[in-house]
């Protein structure tokens, strides 16, 4: 899957986090995994993929109503049918187009006893692997990134109102 926007880490990375947190990959299913709606469950790595796209597909839908409507600040639910935004591209094409790119990898043993049986390796914008993570690891860079984009805003901000002062 290929997103436009670079795919940045306090963006795209932590989306991805987002949706992936407290799922469960399961074989065969029964009523019990629809009685709850916060629960999270897909009837194997399949099913998985098919309600990661259809998520990204709907969730950036329904961001660009919210953010760039002129008349309407109602977000809008597109079921993932807008044109746009999210690809499915071979992967060899895949890691020439963004500043990250990042494959998310189920772990899949005889009986899954992790939380979050899920590995990420997170590539730069020339392909090359900057890390392979477990979930948590994943979470973790995530929130690091998260917290740099903050310090660059706040000395970004700092630097504004010393220019300001100095033109004062």
């Amino acid at each position: 899957m290929y997103r436009q926007w670079d795919g940045m880490p306090e963006t795209h990375g932590r989306e991805l986090l987002d949706f992936i947190k407290g799922f469960e990959l399961v074989s065969g299913y029964s009523t019990a995994h629809e009685e709850d709606p916060n629960l999270k469950f897909a009837n194997g790595v399949g099913c998985f993929a098919a309600q990661l796209l259809t998520h990204f597909k709907s969730a950036v839908a329904k961001r660009r109503k919210a953010d760039y409507s002129s008349t309407s600040n109602e977000a809008i639910e597109y079921e993932g049918t807008q044109i746009g935004n999210i690809y499915l591209m071979p992967t060899s094409e895949a890691r020439n187009r963004e500043e990250y790119t990042y494959e998310v990898i189920y772990k899949e043993t005889e009986k899954n006893c992790e939380k979050t049986p899920f590995l990420f390796t997170v590539y730069n914008w020339d392909g090359k692997m900057v890390s392979r993570l477990t979930f948590d690891q994943f979470e973790a860079f995530i929130i690091d990134e998260e917290r740099k984009i903050d310090l660059e805003l706040e000395e970004w901000e700092k630097e504004q109102a010393q220019r300001v002062a100095a033109l004062a």
